[in-house]
């Protein structure tokens, strides 16, 4: 609806990661922004990653490759404000900087500013009313449930991206901005 109102709109998925109801997140029911938007597609050309990835994290995906990674804050956390951010060198409007973006114009567009993923609130697998954070392997050795009540925890970003990954942490992609 958003883009059928202006062609000036754009469409960036928020934090792409977060568990429950985002667009990667491992209770999503996609596995990629391809299967999520099918022929709207097309129509994203940068994607929010969120406070628990950072770019490394995200370029172990080969599908995520032709997107723009950005990243910001959340303006509901007022004192935690900017942990995240994008650095742009155009003109500060919103039409310049969305240009940037979608020409992946290195000279508009410089890269994002990161908070440590480790951080991030849905980074590690958990179960926080028991206060359980574990690593992908625990998880998969627990069958998925908490050690301590022994019902399901919450498969976090890491673990997300270990399944979907096709490349080693290691990887750059060709024209991916720095952070």
């Amino acid at each position: 609806m958003s883009l059928d109102a202006s062609p000036e709109n754009t469409l960036i998925p928020a934090h792409i990661w977060t568990p429950h109801f985002s667009v990667l997140g491992a209770a999503s029911g996609f596995d990629s922004i391809e299967e999520c938007f099918e022929d709207l597609t097309a129509c994203v050309f940068a994607l929010e990653t969120g406070l628990s990835s950072d770019p490394r994290m995200n370029w172990m995906l080969s599908n995520l490759d032709n997107f723009v990674l950005v990243s910001n804050s959340d303006a509901h956390s007022p004192s935690k404000l900017a942990r995240e951010a994008n650095i742009f060198a155009c003109a500060l409007s919103y039409f310049d900087m969305m240009k940037a973006l979608r020409k992946k114009d290195e000279n508009g567009f410089k890269g994002t500013l990161e908070f440590f993923p480790e951080e991030g609130k849905y980074h590690y697998d958990g179960h926080r009313s028991c206060k359980v954070r574990m690593g992908p392997d625990e998880t998969i050795s627990l069958d998925g449930k908490c050690p301590e009540c022994g019902k399901k925890v919450t498969v976090g970003v890491m673990h997300r991206v270990k399944v979907l990954s096709d490349r080693d942490q290691d990887c750059r992609p060709e024209r991916a901005f720095g952070f």
